[in-house]
């Protein structure tokens, strides 16, 4: 089997174990991919100030697209280099249009340089929102650029809040979810604006062709980026949306999934 030129895999739920951590077999697998030359890239729906987790592999030269692939960053040099922003009036317009479905959804912005939400997004969250500046989104919108509009649920889970608001949002935007959570949660970017799309912009610079490229992923907002490439991964503990896809498993991401199939790639017995 011919050897990938470039590998790009997601973090959370593919990369990272339970306990969020690279396990030292995936540190060796993608160690050795950089020293046979190949390139190595992060894609992950987190925001860019949520990047400690990959400090053992701080010496590499990664590729990291953040945000669902809206930012690029530059982990040396801790800059984003380039990202898609929202447009505020489309923004607006599809805010009005999900409130009107839903007056009990919660919003929130991620801005290039922080985060802002609402009262209502921040009363349905599960987890704590670090840094974020609770004003009235629509005020939000003004403040700075900001790379993806998340809905929080009152109570629908996040595939079924996919599956309410998708049609609502239309072309628009492009929506999608990360992990699964209730009250819900959706992730929306500028249109098109997908970890693929991201990736292709590395693919382009670096003149390597998608068919040469393997990927990892778990979750829906990983899809475009599996298909994408010529040769896409589903985690064995990924949601059963990725699996209708009929894609090769890696493996489960508390077993180093991605190391072992990656050496497996790299000629190694695994």
């Amino acid at each position: 089997m011919t050897e990938p030129r470039l590998v790009a895999t997601d973090l959370d739920g593919t990369l990272l174990n339970a306990e969020g951590v690279i396990s030292e077999l995936n540190q060796r697998a993608l160690r050795e991919a950089a020293d046979r030359g190949i390139e190595v890239v992060v894609a992950t729906g987190r925001p860019w100030r949520w990047l400690q987790v990959l400090e053992p592999l701080h010496d590499l030269d990664l590729h990291v697209l953040t945000s669902n692939g809206a930012v690029r960053y530059d982990l040396h040099g801790g800059v984003v280099t380039s990202h898609d922003s929202l447009d505020v009036d489309v923004v607006a317009e599809v805010i009005d249009d999900l409130r009107g479905a839903d007056s009990r959804l919660g919003f929130a912005l991620e801005h290039v340089d922080g985060w802002s939400c609402d009262e209502v997004y921040l009363a349905h969250s599960t987890v704590a929102v670090p840094g974020a500046t609770v004003r009235p989104i629509d005020e939000a919108l003004n403040v700075s650029p900001a790379v993806k509009l998340l809905v929080r649920s009152a109570d629908l889970p996040s595939d079924r809040l996919a599956e309410l608001l998708a049609p609502l949002i239309g072309d628009r935007l492009t929506p999608t979810w990360s992990f699964v959570v209730s009250p819900g949660l959706l992730e929306i970017s500028s249109p098109g604006v997908t970890k693929a799309s991201g990736l292709q912009r590395v693919l382009d610079d670096l003149d390597i062709a998608a068919a040469e490229a393997v990927a990892f992923g778990d979750m829906p907002n990983d899809i475009a980026m599996l298909q994408l490439v010529g040769r896409g991964f589903v985690m064995s503990n990924a949601h059963p949306s990725l699996h209708e896809l009929g894609l090769p498993v890696a493996g489960d991401h508390d077993d180093s999934g991605v190391g072992r199939t990656l050496l497996g790639l790299l000629g190694h017995d695994y």
